[in-house]
Order: structure tokens, then C-alpha cells, then sequence
């Protein structure tokens, strides 16, 4: 605005001084008289009034008006010709009008001193006009000076102020009207001090100047008008100021003041200054204030950038942004974590590629439905770059970004854990499901918060239920399930759960579908989400068989309750546990009167000691029960008699724990076997006849009067017929009695018959006739008593059946009696039969009391023994378990009971005997101890670590529970797919042949099909046993069941069958084993697992810290200023880390034959003086600088004797090595050696890191010399001829004829390089074709034609002369084509290896003659540094497009490129294109804009 305003001044500058000499040539035409009455325009009245001037002279004028005229004349064209911006010295002299009459005391004089006055006026005027203009280009001087900050320009511009308007100080403030706040922000000149001053805005001046539209000047303000502030002690003279306006509102003034009034008033150029200061302070406080907010937005962007890029970083889940066609546009690190593939290889990868040709369909058809819905969700295995496949889950939505295009914004998740954690589930659903059908336990699961209720079973309520698996089923219906009159109840449990939150347990009866009622127990508890109840979980369990058995015990209970018989326990302390109701009708007694009462309660002294001498008989005999008759004192103080029925308690560590027995009132059995004693020695003594007669009549009892009454002995008559000695007659007669005796109720008919004798004779007897009883009511036969004998026969046959009766329950129950009588001088015992069958004792066999102590157990019979003396002693009862061995010398658990029998049955009478029982309980005992031994091997499976411990414990556990079979673990060996036995017992190496293992696939093995069919084999016939290939041909039995997918479990007995319980014994083992082979399964899964993540988490500690490592040496290598500082910092870097001990970079010496360091750091510096670097020496660096690759020494101590470098290393604490080159492309700058005090610290993650290390060390080196090389201003320009056509230029040049020349350079890369390029003197169809013929341009497009000249676009791909001049440090100058070669000028740093340069140029071209070479001055600090500086603020994508769009054309008009075609040359979409473009144009835009000066529209 400045250069526009300038001419329009200097215009108005011309236009005045034609204005004034108008005006002095109408004055003179006014004094003369001479003024033509004509209006004509100002630019020609000079020139008339000259002429009229001329015209009215006459010869009476003197020469005056003409030489007047003449001075007038001279003086405009001098002002005219005088530069308007020059001081006082160069304006024009005024007229010299002392010649001209000045002193003439006339119109003339008059006229001259008028004249005089104009031209003064003219020039102090064209003088101020001068001023202003030269202080408008000191304004535009200082404002557009890009070196100054805002600040310094505003005090510049304050200063330039107090020297223009001639005043002291010159101040900015800033206003805050409703606060009446005036503070001062800057200030120079005499009141400099003022600076940050707050004063009241009433107070000052500037209280006019912000309720003004003007600019305010005060040339002598009045004495009323004090200081300007507290700081100021003088009074203001004079002042000027005007507004600051920051958008529109006011912001504060610009003013200047002085002590001193002024002695003229402010002039218009004066206020138009000041006010041109103020607007430019407005528009630079508005340009601070929007660069601050736009530096705060850009902070706010960049923290904002920032913490979204460390926040998706710390996700561990993998966080993408893709394009539609596949294209990864964004991730986050975990991506690069979890793939191995570096950000530069993701960079040109298709999500595609992540995974497997079977997945690929998945991942295609998700991105495709994302696109079409908005979201997608997918499963599918990730390809890693090692080619490990992880399980992950992706999921994405579909969002547009800044430019309308839609992206698919996803997160990927691996689901290793979850798929894990899902097999680990359905296999503890499998084992819950088989958990569930042993315990007939089921779950089920009642969700609330939907409607209706939604009901799910587990398969095995519905397995309990009879329900199918699909048939569905909801609350209603379940109810159906339970028993009519248990509805209600399970109806309000559940009612009460979902609205109370109340649990439930209660056991209900249920009709299953198949009609079948059973009893179950149901479990129902609530479930809370957030206070609410959501769901009822419980479990079902089937208790049918434990209510039968409970129904069992009530009937017992029942039972015992019924008897009339008492029915005791007593504790080890001898008092009463348990009495059941008959006490009370034998004793008088309550029960409860007497539980916890001692037994001497109701049994005296004797009968207390006999009960003692059962109880230890039983304990040391090993019998079951011991009964003994004893007195009972009741309630009333009566004595009756009883017999005690005694054994002992059982118990689980053998110790005596009480006795139980019955008591039986046998008072009226006493009295009645005292009456039948003495009654058959009555019938005997009797010279009655007492007989007894089948169903048949025929006689089957006489007793002894049949001799002396029939004269037959009894015996001739058993068998015969009554009617051999009875008459027919009275046969019928008897007969009669009978059938009455049949019909009625009456006990018995008399008689009165004859008898035959032996000798025919007659007797008359009277027959008292009586049935024999009958267990079926049927007729068995009749008793008699001739002369009334009926009684003794009755008490016999009764006698006979009680016999027969306790027989059958000693068998029934096991059970066998015993009584030890000590009332005779020595001990004799009685076994019933049913003890000598227990015992395998002959009936007829003779037990002594020796006999009778050898049964009990060796082991247990001391203690048994002492049981039955402390009985004996103490006359209390005991009830033991204990082992016993029979005759035949079978050991088995017995019962044994016993109770003392006192004399008399009294209380306090001596005992005199004791009484017991004994029990068979093997059965039982074994089944309590088989279940103790799978117990114990259940909870000694959990301490085992290894398989062989397993299968040696459970091998050993089948040995105890299994007795004398032989039993093996067979494992499943994948080394020999066979199955091997892991361990076997001795008998089942010697019944098996040593455990053979078995082929896998084998048929015909019984081992192998167990395996495959996963059900177990019972093998129990000489076929199948042959068959086994295991077992030897002394084996009757065998089973083998299946240990999951482990192995076999094998039996194998030559004995007895092995029974089902011994299977459901063998099954339940085989079960502990496979959970316990699980359990050693999942433990090594853990600990594998375990491993694998301390591996991987030392593996991240490494990366971390190796990646940390890098990030600080990437600074150093970006902030380094040459190449000394990188190699002198890396070192030092790289000691940061914890194993490094030593570093340093070395490069070949002058000579080439050596290392030679260059830079090091660490307590190293003595080996490198101790070791040879020369060529034929060993060490890691000379390795690595021979032959340009890597070296690695794991452990220096390995080959210790045989390279000396080793020793060295040694003595310095060097444990491992690792030697890098620093190259990059064809440049080398020597070797970076690294020492650590550990071995094996330098693995595939560390030399990777390191060797891309190297790299990037060579590669800033690199970027180092060519941006000396852009930078320098004195630098080498070489002259290259270079010949042959490989080049594109040239092969363009051969093929059209035409002089090509390279233009300027697009994008590049390693694989292509865009390049610009100008051809002359050939149509552009010829070159167009020429491009098309030649195979490495891949795309070609002219962009212009002028006069013969055409601008072509070309895609080259490989490595052209232009991009391996800038690779190498080179600028092109220019590169010409003739068809011959190319003539090649380049700029290259001073310091540059003119013969390297070259020889690296030849190694991609044929032969290349330098042909001149000079030092050239290149002025790097106008365009240059200018462009440099505007490029900063791009980036190299930004900077790519906008050169590529440039050199295209795109910005010619008409455009020569479009940004389709600028985008196709890219290889990106035009919207990217658009925004990289106007991105770039805004940044420069603002580079070149920012400090652009406000300018006064006027």
C-alpha cells in the first residue's frame, strides 16, 4: 500500500504547484488588469496569462513584468524538476525578484513582494509535503522489517513519532473505560519510566481521545490540565493522540506529549500521521492477538494430537483407520507390537495382508459390510510377520474425515485369553455336566427382569425330569412338574426370591414325564444388579433314594419304637445315649429320665461286671454280640429278669465307643422255662402217654410210657399210623375231634379211645388232643396226651421252632451268639450255630475257651481280650469293631457286643458270665476303607508334579482297594505312538508278562480299542483275554477304562470275577486320575504360560528401553549440527543403557588398511590401544568394516585361547559385542561397536534396532552434507560430460533429435521419480511418442507449448541422473541432453571429494569426464534463505504437491494440469490433493503476509 499511496502524493504534490503558479499568474493578470473574462481550466492558465501578459505590454512598462515572468517561469520548472522526497537543501531556490521590482513602490513592487510571499508559502509547503512523505517510507521501512518483532517496531515507531512530531514522549496504552483504568505498555523518550504505569483515565488527556472519532491534538493545554500521571511532576505542554481499535472495540491510544506547549497548532499531515500509527498499532495488536489465538489453538491441536496419540498407544488393543479400498491411512503402536512389521512396512501394506488366504473373505466381506451399514464385527486370525496367527476380534464404525471421505475407524482385540477361557469352559461344563449325572445335581437359571420369565435348564434336570433336550419350558410349566400338594409351596418360595430376595432350600416331591414320582431337593437364591433382582439361579438335585432310605430309618426307628423289647446304646463312659418306648412299660421309666444317667442306674454290682466281662469279651473275641440274663430294677423298686442282647458300638479308630443292645423281659420266659423244665420232668416221670401225629396220622412223637403203657418202644411206633394202636372206630372218633378242632377256636379236644398194645391188648386211655400249629394255618398234624402229656410235647415243639427260628436269623443278619460262663471252676463257652458258621467251625466242634480267644485278630486281640476282662471286672457292656480270622484262616471285620451276666440277673449280684453277639461286617468295612484309601489317594493326587508320580500313586492305590489284582497305567507315547505302561503292580508284571506296551492303531487290541472308543472293556472269557495282547493266559478277569485322552486304565485278577463294585471302585480311581493328569495339564499350561509372558514382558522391558534409547539418539541425530557432535553423542547415548559398558565409532584411516576411532565413550578407551584395527585382525569392528554387515559375539569367553581381541575384552569386563556399519545407500562412514558387561545381551531385537541404527547415524550424516551443501554460499561447480543414452534425457534426446533439458524435479523415491523436462525444435507428438517408447518412463503428459518449447511431465521409474545428483549432495544447476550424452553442471559443497563424486556418478552411468571445475559465490542469503524459511513451514508431503502441482502447471491460465491429473501423479485422491494444496498456499501466504503494514485508505 506504501508503493501505491507514493505516486498518488507525488500527483497531488504536482498538481498544487501547478495550482499555485495558476494562482500567482491570476494575480498578476488582476494587477494589470488583463484578465481575459473567460473560465478555462487550471492546467492552461500559465500559459494564457503569459500570453496576455505579452499581449498588454507596451512601451511605457519597464522590463519588470518580463523578467518576472521569466524568475515565475524558472521557479516551477525547478519545482517540478526537484525530488519531492529530498530535504530542504534540494528544493528549489526561490524566484530572485529584486530585479523584478520588488522594491518598487507600485502595482509592480506589490506584485513582487506578493509573489515573493506565494513562492515562500510554495515551498514551506513543499518542504512539510517532503517531511511527510519521507516519514511515510520510514514507517513503511520499519513495519515491513522481517527481522523486528511487534514490540520493537511499536517503540521504533513511537520514537519516529517524537522525532516527527517534535515531542518528548511517545506512549501506547491500554483502556479500560468502565474501570476509569489508563495503563501505559510502552513508552520512549523522556518519560520512558512511565512503562507499566496504572493511572486513573479521567486523569489524562486520552479521556477526549477515546470518545473521538479523530485523532486529538492539543497544542497548549491549559494550566487546569495536570500531569499525566503520579510519575510526571511537570506540566503537559502539548498533546496528541489517537485510538487503537483491536476488531472494532477500542483497545487504548498512541499519543505523544510534551513539557512545552507548541507554538503552532498540529497540522493535517501531523494528525494524518499519528493516525496512520494508530491504525497500524490496531491492526498489529489484532494480528498479535489472532497469532496468539491461533498459537493457542495450535498448542490446544497439538496437545490435543499429542494425548490422542499416546492414548491410542497405550491401548492394548490394536487401533486402525482404514480407507475403503483397504489402505492402513492410521494405527497405533500396538499394531506394530503385535505384527512385528515396522510403521514404514505397514505404511505400504492393504489390511488385507495381515491375514491368511482363508481369512481373507472374512475381512473383505467386514469391510464391506462397514461401509454399506456403519459397523461391522468380525473374527479372524492375524498374520504376524513372523507368521504366528493370533486370534483377534475386530470391530469397526464407518465416520467421514475432515474431507467428507468415509474411513473405517476400528479397534482390533485378541481373543487368545477369551478362546482359551472358552475351552476351558466347555471342558468344565463337560466335567460339571458328568459331576451333575453322578450326583443327579442339576442347575437352572429364572431371569426376572424380561416378560415373561425366561426359564433355562441344564441337561440334567431334564435327564432327572424325562424332559427331551428341545422340548421348552417356562415357569408355568415346570410347575407342572411337582406333586399337587407341593405346588403351593414352591410357588410362594419363588414368589418370595423375586420380590423379597429371600433364598430357598426345601425338598418337594415331582411326577417326572414318564409318571414317575421322586423327591428332589431345589436350591433357589436371587440375583442383584444394582440393587434390583435380575435373575434366581439354583441347583436341583434328585434325593429320592435318601428319602427312601430316611423312609428306611423311620421305619426302623418305628420299629425299634414298637418293640416291646428295650432297645439301648451307652457310651464309652457307661451312660445311657439312646432308650427307646418299651422302658417305660418294662421300667416305669421316661426315656428321657435316663439318658446321660450311668447304667448302675437300673444293674447292680454283678450284673454291671458281667456286662463288663461281654464287653471285653467281645472286643478280644472278635464276636459280634454276647448275650447275658441279668437283673432289671425298676422304677417301682422290682426286680425282673432280662436278657441282655449286647455288641459294641462302632468306631473309626478302633477304640471302644459303647455298646448297644436289647433287653428283653424274660420274667414270664423264665417262669415258663422253669414250668416246661419241670413239666418235662414230669411228662418224662409221667406213666402218661404223650404222643404227637403227622397230617397223616401217623405217629411222630411217644414219649417214654409207651413201653410200660403200649409195650412198644417209642421208636416202633414213629412213622406208623395211629391206628396201629388205635382202633379204626376211634380213629374216626379222634378224627372228628380234629376237624373240630379245625373249624373252631377251641385249643384242644379230650377224648376217650382205646389202645392196642404190643402184646393186642386194650388199654382205655383219655386223649386230650390238641393241633400241632402251622406256619401257613394249613393242618400239619395233631398232639395228644394220654393221660394228659400234651403240655411237654407242646414246649418242645415250641422249643423246637424258637431253635429254628434264631437259626435262620443268625444267618440272615451274620450274626452268631456267645455266652462265657464263669460260675464253674473253669470258663466255658458257648457259640451258637449260626458263630461256628461265622467262625467255619464244624457244629459238633468243641469250643474251649482257648479256642474261643484265638479267633480275635492277632493284632487287635490283646485289646479285644482286655475289653471283655474290663467287662468281666467292671460289668460294663461294650460294642467294638475289630478283625478276626476263621478256622480256615479268612480274616474279616466283625461286631462284636457283649454285656456281663450277674447272678441271679440282680443288679448288685456277681457276674457270673458273660453274654454277646458278633457280627459279620466285612462287607462294610471295606467299602468304609476302599473309600478311605480313594480318599487318601485322591488328596495325595493333588501333591504329585509329574505323570509318573500320578500313575505310580494310583497303581499303588488299585493295589490297596483292590486286594490281590493286578492293575497298570498305560500313557499314551506320541515318541512310539504306543501305549506304555507308566506303572504296574508286581502282580500285574507277573500276571501280565512284564506290562507289553501296545501299537497304536491295533485292532485287535482290547487296550487300544478302549483308547479309540473311549468306553470302557470288561474282559472275562478266555477269548477275549487272548485277544488282549496284555494279559497272560493266567488271567480269568480284566477290565480297562479309558483315562480321558491320556491312556488306559488295566485290571487284571486270576482269581474271582471282578465284580461291579469293584468296577464302580475302579471308575471312580480312573475319574481322581484324569483330574488329576488335568490338573498337571493346566499347571504346565500355566507355567508355559507364565514363561511366555516373562519373556514377553522382558522382551517389551528391552524394546522399551531400547526403543527409549533410540528416541533420545534420534534427536541428537536430527539436532546435530556435523558430524563430530553425531559421533561424539551416540556413544555417550548409548551408555545410558544399563548392559552397555563401552561404544565407539571408528572409519577406515587415509591408508584404508586400518580402523581408525573416532569417538567413544565409557571405560574403554585402553582396549582400543590394546587391540590391533588393522585389516587381518579379528575384532568384531574390523569384521563388520571388511565386509559391511553386522557382526554379533554372543559370549566373548567361547574361543577365548584363539583370538587375542577376546583376552583384551575380558580384562575389560567385555562379556558380548555387537559391530554395526553406518551406511546408508552407497555411503559408508565406518563402523559403531558396542561392549556389554553380560553375555547374550545383543539378540534379534538389539541388532535389529542397531544395524537400522547404523542407518539412520549414516543417513543423518548424509542429510548433514547436503544441507551444508543447499546452505553454503561458496561452493564447487562442476562441469560433467557424461556419455552414452542410459539416462532418460539422453534416450529422449537420441530418439527425437531434440535439445532436452531438465526442468525441475517432483516427488522421489527408491522406486520412482517424477520428473520435469523441456524439449525444443521438435513437434510434441514426436516427443510424446518417444516418452511412450521408452520402458522406464511408466507415464508421460505435456503441460505446455510456447513457441516451439514443450514441458513434459514424466514418471521415471529406477534411479535418473537428477535424483542421484541430489542423493550425493549435488544441486543441478542445469542437465542438457543432445543425443550424444548430457552436459551436467552441479553445485557441490567445498569440502566434497571431487573424485569420489565422479567415480560415484559412473557406477550408474558409462563414462563421465569432468571437463571444468571452479569456486562460485552463490547468494544464498536473498531467495534462498527466503525460500528456505517459507518451506519450513510446510511439510514434505505439503511441499511435494504444491512443487509437483507447480512444475504441472496447475497454477498457469489457463491450467495446463488438473487436480485430477495432479492427484493421478501422486498416486493419492484430488480431495487430498485440495487440502495438501490450500494448506500449503495458507502457510505461505502467511509467511509472506504477516508483518504487511495497515495503510490509511486516504
Amino acid at each position: 500500500m506504501i508503493a501505491a499511496v507514493a505516486p498518488l502524493e507525488a500527483l497531488a504534490g504536482r498538481r498544487g504547484r501547478l495550482t499555485v503558479v495558476g494562482t500567482i499568474a491570476v494575480l498578476v493578470a488582476l494587477v494589470l488588469g488583463t484578465m481575459p473574462a473567460v473560465s478555462l481550466p487550471a492546467e492552461q492558465i500559465p500559459g494564457l496569462v503569459v500570453f496576455g501578459l505579452a499581449a498588454r505590454r507596451d512601451a511605457d512598462r519597464p522590463t519588470d513584468i518580463e523578467r518576472l515572468t521569466d524568475e515565475l517561469r524558472g521557479f516551477v520548472s525547478r519545482l517540478e524538476d526537484a525530488d519531492p522526497t529530498a530535504d530542504d537543501g534540494s528544493l528549489p531556490a526561490e524566484p530572485d525578484l529584486a530585479e523584478c521590482g520588488r522594491d518598487r513602490d507600485d502595482e509592480i513592487g506589490r506584485l513582487s513582494a506578493a509573489v515573493d510571499d506565494l513562492a515562500t508559502a510554495v515551498r514551506d509547503r513543499e518542504r512539510q509535503r517532503a517531511e511527510s512523505e519521507r516519514y511515510r517510507r520510514e514507517i513503511a521501512r520499519i513495519t515491513s522489517e522481517s527481522g523486528l518483532g511487534t514490540e520493537t517496531k511499536i517503540r521504533r515507531l513511537l520514537e519516529l513519532g517524537c522525532e516527527r512530531l517534535g515531542l518528548e514522549t511517545g506512549l501506547v496504552s491500554h483502556v479500560d473505560e468502565p474501570a476509569d483504568r489508563y495503563e501505559i505498555e510502552a513508552a520512549v523518550g523522556a518519560e520512558a519510566d512511565l512503562e507499566g504505569a496504572v493511572l486513573d483515565l479521567s486523569e489524562t488527556h486520552c479521556r477526549n481521545t477515546v470518545t473521538s472519532d479523530d485523532v486529538v491534538g492539543i497544542s497548549e493545554t491549559p494550566a487546569a490540565d495536570v500531569d499525566v500521571g503520579a510519575a510526571v511532576e511537570s506540566v503537559v505542554g502539548c498533546y496528541i493522540g489517537g485510538k487503537i481499535r483491536v476488531d472494532g472495540d477500542l483497545y487504548g491510544t498512541v499519543c505523544f506529549v510534551s513539557d512545552d506547549p507548541r507554538d503552532r497548532p498540529f497540522s493535517p499531515a501531523e494528525r494524518s500521521f499519528v493516525d496512520l500509527l494508530a491504525r497500524w498499532v490496531s491492526g498489529a495488536f489484532e494480528r498479535r492477538e489472532y497469532v496468539a489465538a491461533i498459537e493457542e489453538r495450535e498448542r490446544r491441536l497439538e496437545r490435543t494430537q499429542a494425548f490422542t496419540d499416546d492414548m491410542l498407544d497405550a491401548v492394548d488393543d490394536v487401533v486402525y483407520l482404514l480407507e475403503e479400498d483397504g489402505d492402513l491411512r492410521r494405527w497405533n503402536e500396538t499394531l506394530v507390537d503385535v505384527t512385528g512389521y515396522s510403521d514404514a512396512e505397514i505404511a505400504e501394506m492393504n489390511a488385507l495382508d495381515f491375514f491368511d488366504a482363508e481369512n481373507e473373505g472374512a475381512i473383505r466381506e467386514s469391510m464391506q459390510e462397514a461401509f454399506e451399514t456403519g459397523e461391522t464385527l468380525v473374527e479372524a486370525e492375524l498374520r504376524t510377520k513372523s507368521g504366528e496367527r493370533i486370534p483377534y476380534e475386530f470391530i469397526a464404525s464407518v465416520l467421514e474425515d475432515p474431507n467428507g471421505n468415509p474411513v473405517e475407524v476400528g479397534i482390533g482385540r485378541d481373543i487368545s485369553d477369551r478362546k482359551e477361557r472358552e475351552r476351558r469352559l466347555e471342558r468344565t461344563t463337560s466335567l460339571l455336566e458328568q459331576s451333575q449325572r453322578l450326583a443327579d445335581v442339576g442347575a437352572w437359571e429364572l431371569d426376572v427382569s424380561t416378560e415373561p420369565y425366561d426359564l433355562q435348564w441344564t441337561a440334567e434336570i431334564r435327564r432327572i425330569l424325562g424332559v427331551s433336550p428341545d422340548e421348552p419350558i417356562d415357569l408355568e410349566s415346570a410347575f407342572e412338574f411337582y406333586h399337587p400338594e407341593d405346588r403351593p409351596r414352591i410357588r410362594e418360595a419363588v414368589e418370595r426370591a423375586i420380590t423379597d430376595g429371600e433364598p430357598y432350600d426345601i425338598e418337594l416331591r415331582m411326577w417326572t414325564a414318564d409318571g414317575d414320582r421322586r423327591w428332589v431337593r431345589t436350591i433357589g437364591e436371587p440375583v442383584r444388579e444394582d440393587g434390583e433382582i435380575v435373575t434366581l439361579r439354583g441347583s436341583f438335585q434328585d434325593v429320592t433314594e435318601r428319602k427312601e432310605r430316611e423312609r428306611d430309618l423311620e421305619r426302623a426307628e418305628t420299629v425299634l419304637q414298637a418293640l416291646d423289647e428295650l432297645v439301648y446304646t451307652i457310651d464309652a463312659d457307661g451312660e445311657f445315649t439312646y432308650l427307646n418306648d418299651a422302658l417305660e412299660g418294662i421300667t416305669g421309666y421316661e426315656p428321657d429320665d435316663l439318658i446321660g444317667d450311668h447304667v448302675s442306674t437300673m444293674m447292680d454290682d454283678d450284673d454291671l461286671e458281667t456286662a463288663r466281662d461281654r464287653i471285653r469279651d467281645l472286643r478280644s473275641a472278635g464276636e459280634p454280640t454276647r448275650t447275658f440274663e441279668m437283673d432289671l430294677e425298676t422304677a417301682d423298686g422290682d426286680v425282673i429278669d432280662v436278657e441282655n442282647h449286647m455288641a459294641l458300638l462302632p468306631s473309626d479308630d478302633g477304640e471302644f465307643a459303647g455298646t448297644a443292645g436289647v433287653l428283653r423281659d424274660i420274667t414270664d420266659r423264665k417262669e415258663r422255662e422253669r414250668d416246661l423244665e419241670r413239666f418235662e420232668a414230669i411228662v418224662q416221670a409221667l406213666d402218661e402217654l404223650v404222643y404227637t401225629l403227622d397230617e397223616e396220622g401217623r405217629f411222630t412223637y411217644l414219649n417214654d410210657a409207651a413201653k410200660p403203657i403200649l409195650g412198644y418202644e417209642p421208636e416202633e411206633l414213629i412213622g406208623k399210623p395211629a391206628a396201629t394202636v388205635i382202633p379204626a372206630a376211634d380213629v374216626e372218633r379222634a378224627q372228628d375231634r380234629i376237624r373240630e378242632l379245625l373249624r373252631s377256636d377251641v385249643p384242644s379236644q379230650t377224648v376217650e379211645i382205646v389202645l392196642e398194645t404190643a402184646d393186642d391188648e386194650v388199654i382205655d386211655v383219655e386223649n386230650h388232643i390238641a393241633l400241632l400249629p402251622s406256619d401257613d394255618g394249613e393242618f400239619v398234624g395233631s398232639a395228644g396226651v394220654v393221660r394228659d402229656i400234651t403240655a411237654r410235647k407242646e414246649r418242645e415243639r415250641d422249643l423246637e421252632r424258637t431253635t429254628e427260628l434264631l437259626k435262620q436269623a443268625e444267618r440272615l443278619a451274620g450274626i452268631g451268639g456267645w455266652e462265657l460262663d464263669l460260675s464253674g471252676e473253669t470258663r466255658d463257652v458257648t457259640f451258637t450255630d449260626g458263630l461256628h458258621r461265622l467262625y467255619d467251625l464244624p457244629l459238633d466242634a468243641t469250643v474251649d475257651s482257648e479256642l474261643a480267644t484265638s479267633f480275635p485278630h492277632p493284632e487287635d486281640r490283646e485289646r479285644v481280650l482286655e475289653i471283655v476282662d474290663r467287662t468281666i471286672e467292671a460289668g460294663e457292656g461294650y460294642d467294638i469293631e475289630h478283625r478276626m480270622r476263621t478256622m480256615t484262616g479268612d480274616e474279616r471285620w466283625v461286631r462284636s457286643t457283649g454285656e456281663p451276666i450277674r447272678a441271679d440277673g440282680a443288679d448288685d449280684a456277681g457276674i457270673v458270665g458273660v453274654r454277646g453277639t458278633i457280627q459279620d461286617i466285612t462287607d462294610r468295612k471295606e467299602r468304609e476303607l476302599t473309600l478311605e484309601s480313594l480318599h487318601d489317594a485322591a488328596r495325595d493326587l493333588l501333591g504329585t508334579d509329574t505323570e509318573a508320580e500320578v500313575s505310580a500313586l494310583v497303581v499303588e492305590t488299585a493295589a490297596d482297594i483292590l486286594e490281590a489284582s493286578g492293575a497298570a497305567v498305560y500313557r499314551l507315547d506320541p515318541a512310539v505312538n504306543r501305549l506304555v505302561p507308566a506303572a504296574s503292580t508286581e502282580a500285574f508284571d507277573r500276571l501280565c508278562n512284564g506290562a507289553p506296551s501296545v501299537a497304536i492303531g491295533d485292532g485287535e487290541s482290547a487296550l487300544w480299542s478302549t483308547y479309540v472308543t473311549g468306553t470302557g472293556t470288561v474282559v472275562d472269557d478266555p477269548s477275549s483275554v487272548d485277544r488282549s495282547q496284555v494279559f497272560g493266559p493266567t488271567v480269568e478277569s480284566g477290565v480297562i477304562v479309558p483315562i480321558g485322552d491320556y491312556g488306559v486304565f488295566t485290571v487284571a485278577t486270576d482269581a474271582e470275577p471282578i465284580d461291579a463294585e469293584a468296577r464302580r471302585l475302579i471308575e471312580t480311581l480312573v475319574a481322581t486320575t484324569e483330574a488329576a493328569f488335568d490338573r498337571l495339564e493346566s499347571e504346565a499350561s500355566l507355567r508355559e504360560r507364565e514363561a511366555q509372558l516373562e519373556a514377553r514382558n522382558e522382551r517389551l522391558n528391552r524394546q522399551i528401553e531400547t526403543t527409549e534409547l533410540i528416541r533420545r539418539i534420534d534427536q541428537v541425530l536430527i539436532g546435530a549440527e556435523s558430524r563430530g557432535e553425531i559421533e561424539r553423542t551416540v556413544p555417550e547415548r548409548l551408555l545410558e543403557a544399563d548392559s552397555v559398558a563401552f561404544a565407539w565409532i571408528g572409519d577406515r584411516d587415509p591408508s584404508g588398511t586400518r580402523l581408525e576411532p573416532r569417538a567413544w565413550a565409557g571405560d574403554g578407551e585402553a582396549y582400543l590401544d590394546d587391540v590391533s584395527l588393522a585389516d587381518d585382525a579379528a575384532e568384531p569392528a574390523v569384521r563388520t568394516a571388511i565386509d559391511g554387515t553386522p557382526t554379533v559375539v554372543s559370549n566373548v569367553v567361547e574361543g577365548l585361547q584363539g583370538d587375542p581381541w577376546r583376552r583384551r575384552a575380558v580384562d575389560r569386563g567385555f562379556q558380548s559385542v555387537i559391530s554395526v556399519p553406518l551406511s546408508h545407500a552407497e555411503y559408508s562412514y565406518g563402523v559403531l561397536t558396542i561392549y556389554a558387561d553380560e553375555p547374550d545381551a545383543f539378540g534379534d531385537l538389539e541388532r535389529t534396532v542397531l544395524t537400522e541404527l547404523g542407518e539412520g547415524i549414516a543417513n543423518s550424516i548424509t542429510a548433514m552434507k547436503t544441507r551444508e551443501a543447499l546452505h553454503a554460499e561458496r561452493l564447487l561447480e562442476l562441469t560433467l560430460r557424461i556419455a552414452g543414452d542410459e539416462d532418460p534425457l539422453s534416450r529422449l534426446a537420441a530418439k527425437t533429435g531434440a535439445d532436452v533439458e531438465y526442468a525441475g524435479m517432483g516427488s522421489h523415491s527408491s522406486d520412482e521419480t517424477l520428473l520435469f523436462v523441456e524439449t525444443d525444435g521438435v513437434a510434441p507428438d514426436d516427443v510424446r511418442s518417444a516418452l511412450a517408447e521408452l520402458v522406464s518412463v511408466t507415464d508421460s503428459r505435456l503441460i505446455s507449448e510456447a513457441d516451439g518449447t514443450c514441458r513434459f511431465e514424466a514418471t521415471v521409474s529406477g534411479d535418473p541422473l537428477a535424483a542421484r545428483l541430489v542423493r550425493h549432495g549435488g544441486s543441478p544447476r542445469s542437465i542438457r541432453a543432445d543425443g550424444e550424452g548430457l552436459e551436467v553442471v552441479v553445485d557441490v559443497p567445498t569440502g566434497t571429494d571431487v573424485r569420489e563424486f565422479v567415480e560415484t556418478l559412473g557406477e550408474g552411468h558409462g563414462g563421465v569426464e569432468l571437463r571444468a571445475r571452479r569456486h562460485v559465490e552463490r547468494s544464498m542469503g536473498t531467495r534462498s534463505e527466503l525460500v528456505t524459511s517459507l518451506f519450513d513451514a510446510l511439510t514434505d508431503r505439503q511441499l511435494e504437491v504444491l512443487r509437483t502441482a507447480y512444475f504441472a502447471g496447475f497454477f498457469e491460465w489457463p491450467r495446463e494440469s488438473t487436480g485430477e491429473e495432479i492427484a493421478e501423479m501422486l498416486a493419492v485422491t484430488q480431495p487430498t490433493v485440495n487440502r495438501h494444496l490450500r494448506l500449503a498456499q495458507g502457510r505461505l501466504l502467511a509467511q509472506l503476509f504477516e508483518d504487511q503494514i495497515p495503510l490509511d485508505s486516504n
